[in-house]
């Protein structure tokens, strides 16, 4: 009947957060649309749907992955092309701490042969065409 939009629901479901049934229900929408599975925040879903919009393939979403004896857990992940690709935002990563151990994961990712490219809210928000004809070349090389 098309009464709620995904968006107010999912809404509506964040505001709910702690109350009985909450959590059925967004494993629920969870299961409807398969591209918010593990998304962590609102910058990964956009993400997520301009990978939908534009035909890109869908990447892996917060998945452990080890490397050495460190488990990481990537924003997006694509093993073939054995490419990584994490949303910044300022909320979580505009701290010096955030910003050193940003560095470090990155080299180690590297040094395992692991190709890590990043991106911001800004990108997402007003230069989505252009972000995502960066992320296709970057899987296409």
């Amino acid at each position: 009947m098309r009464l709620i939009s995904h968006k107010q629901l999912r809404n509506q479901v964040r505001r709910g957060r702690g109350r009985r049934g909450v959590a059925r229900l967004r494993l629920l929408i969870d299961s409807i649309h398969p591209q918010n599975k593990r998304s962590r925040s609102e910058l990964e879903r956009r993400f997520l749907h301009l990978c939908l919009q534009v035909g890109l393939s869908q990447p892996e979403v917060n998945v452990t992955l080890e490397v050495g004896s460190r488990r990481y857990k990537p924003d997006f992940l694509w093993r073939t092309q054995r490419l990584i690709l994490e949303g910044d935002s300022r909320r979580f990563h505009d701290t010096d701490t955030a910003f050193v151990d940003d560095r470090r994961r990155e080299q180690h990712l590297q040094l395992a042969g692991w190709r890590v490219s990043r991106f911001t809210w800004e990108q997402v928000e007003f230069e989505p065409r252009v972000l995502a004809e960066t992320v296709r070349r970057l899987l296409a090389q």
